[in-house]
Order: structure tokens, then C-alpha cells, then sequence
């Protein structure tokens, strides 16, 4: 990951088991060096189960 690079991925997990409402928690970009990517979380809701998705980002989305 490079200084100002764009994540390939956001980290979306819902904000509860019972509901399929989800919240952006984090970014992931690919790793430089190989396959895999490095995950960065920034939040994790209330009631956690520990599971999230990486989806891409949407062109308008902003940093």
C-alpha cells in the first residue's frame, strides 16, 4: 500500500446480526509484494460476530 493509493475494497459488516443494513468499517488495498491485500479497520459495530465483506468502492465515492 502506497502512500495515497485508493483502496481496491471497502470493509462492509452489518450493524447487527438480525438486520442486512451495513456500515463501511474499513478499507483494503492489495498487497505490493504478492497475492493478498491489507485490511484496515477503522470501526467495528456493537454485537460484532467478527465476519465482513470487501467489496469494491463506487466511482463516486470519496476518501
Amino acid at each position: 500500500m502506497a502512500k495515497g493509493e485508493k483502496p481496491a475494497f471497502r470493509a462492509r459488516a452489518k450493524t447487527h446480526p438480525d438486520q442486512e443494513f451495513m456500515t463501511t468499517i474499513g478499507a483494503a488495498w492489495r498487497f505490493r509484494d504478492g497475492d493478498g491485500y491489507v485490511v484496515r479497520l477503522e470501526s467495528v459495530p456493537v454485537n460484532w460476530d467478527g465476519s465482513f465483506l470487501l467489496v469494491p468502492p463506487k466511482d463516486d465515492e470519496a476518501d
